[in-house]
């Protein structure tokens, strides 16, 4: 059920109410995955991803232009975007394809610099399995 900035999702069998999927703007649209327990939704032009089940929500394409519509591949691994400038963009979404795409683009691992620069305070650890660690300060 949609009303202005919140999805509610209810269980079908027993009409309990499982998750609400609150956004600061008006929801314009709403697109289930293939994939089990997943969603789309479009509010001001940003795209976020749920699992309606829980209520987490997954993965947000907030800078992707003004999006008007969405869609899920047949597979669930990608979403692609239709914007009001007529582009159509294919993303992943889920973090660990993203992770897999940028490790395969990487010579090293972020050194313990990067990492503080781009992760922030979290404990530096290897991100990319097939890559070495850095071993410096």
């Amino acid at each position: 059920f949609v009303r202005d900035t919140q999805v509610s999702v209810f269980d079908l069998p027993t009409g309990k109410l499982r998750a609400v999927l609150n956004h600061e703007q008006e929801i314009r649209g709403i697109r289930a995955s293939p994939e089990r327990n997943i969603l789309a939704t479009l509010a001001g032009g940003a795209v976020y991803v749920w699992n309606y089940s829980t209520g987490q929500l997954l993965s947000q394409l907030t800078d992707a232009g003004y999006v008007r519509d969405i869609r899920f591949s047949v597979d669930g691994r990608y979403l692609f975007t239709g914007s009001h400038d007529h582009t159509a963009v294919l993303w992943l979404w889920k973090t660990e394809d993203l992770r897999d795409e940028a490790c395969k683009r990487l010579s090293y691992n972020l050194t313990a610099a990067e990492w503080s620069r781009y992760v922030g305070n979290t404990s530096y650890r290897k991100t990319c399995p097939n890559l070495a660690a850095d071993t410096k300060n």
